[in-house]
């Protein structure tokens, strides 16, 4: 049985189950809600007008960070509100092949703090997914494909595209502008969705970010999802419209070297069989930083 973070909540609610539920997460994850964090960065001395092109390491383990706020508006005119928050160490090979990379990326170590908690078998089945996949020059996944059927794993995987930043063309230099439009499946409160999105993107730098010299890739879009699911039997119905925000850092180097992003959607969750519809407010932060062991 797949399991959602935000299942039980949503059938309670159409069940007009009683309203004080909230639920809390750790405090390693970035605050839900607010603008793209300021990058702490400072101006760099390198060529200012140089095009770096994507160059992932051989290997690199990164720490991906996510935090969810959903309030629900249930049908009696209550309210209910779920959090959740998660980490994962994902190790990430990379090795050229035509037209890009091949990539070997496995969800090492995972941390989820959630109310309710998730199924320790859906974490132990978790642990250890590998997904293979191409990326593109342009920083686009294709091909994902992973080793196991688990629906936490698959929930990760729809969030892999954040790990690599997007190009224009195969490179980007200081000052470029552009626009990418795209429609993608991914998951969304564990309903399988197709995401259309429209996202304007800036690139700024070279500045200084931790220890490397970077470029900045400011992003900021809009987008719609819809999608089905089933779950303990009950047919469910998904539609959201949102923003989100993004940050990619790209070392000089060509080498990713992480991301801040936000994001906020208005949900309506209908379920046919009882006749009733469930609207929500998410809100979500996350964050992809370079890592060493968990």
């Amino acid at each position: 049985m797949r399991y959602s973070f935000f299942t039980g909540v949503l059938l309670a609610g159409l069940a007009c189950a009683p309203a004080a539920s909230t639920g809390g997460a750790g405090g390693a994850a970035p605050a839900p809600g607010a603008a793209a964090p300021t990058p702490s960065t400072t101006p760099a001395g390198t060529e200012k007008g140089k095009a770096v092109a994507l160059e992932p390491p051989a290997f690199v383990r990164y720490q991906f960070q996510r935090f969810d706020t959903l309030a629900l508006q249930l049908p009696n005119g209550s309210a209910q509100s779920q959090t959740y928050g998660w980490s994962a160490w994902l190790d990430t090979r990379a090795s050229r092949e035509t037209n890009g990379f091949r990539l070997v990326i496995t969800l090492d170590s995972l941390d989820v703090e959630a109310s309710p908690a998730a199924p320790q078998a859906a974490m132990d089945s978790a642990r250890g997914t590998r997904w293979t996949a191409h990326l593109d020059a342009d920083g686009k996944l294709s091909s994902l494909q992973a080793d196991r059927e688990s629906s936490i794993a698959a929930q990760f995987g729809a969030m892999l595209r954040y790990l690599y930043p997007p190009l224009p063309g195969g490179s980007v230099r200081s000052g470029a502008t552009w626009t990418d439009s795209a429609t993608v499946p991914t998951r969304a409160q564990n309903f399988e969705v197709e995401e259309h999105g429209r996202t304007e993107y800036v690139a700024s730098g070279p500045v200084v970010h931790g220890d490397q010299t970077v470029l900045l890739i400011g992003g900021s879009g809009t987008f719609t999802r819809s999608g089905n699911t089933t779950q303990f039997g009950q047919a469910m119905q998904h539609q959201s419209a949102g923003q989100r925000r993004l940050t990619f850092y790209l070392g000089t180097n060509g080498a990713p070297a992480g991301l801040d992003g936000t994001e906020s959607s208005k949900v309506t969750i209908t379920v046919p069989a009882v006749g009733q519809s469930l609207t929500a407010d998410q809100s979500g932060s996350f964050r992809v930083t370079i890592s060493g062991a968990p």
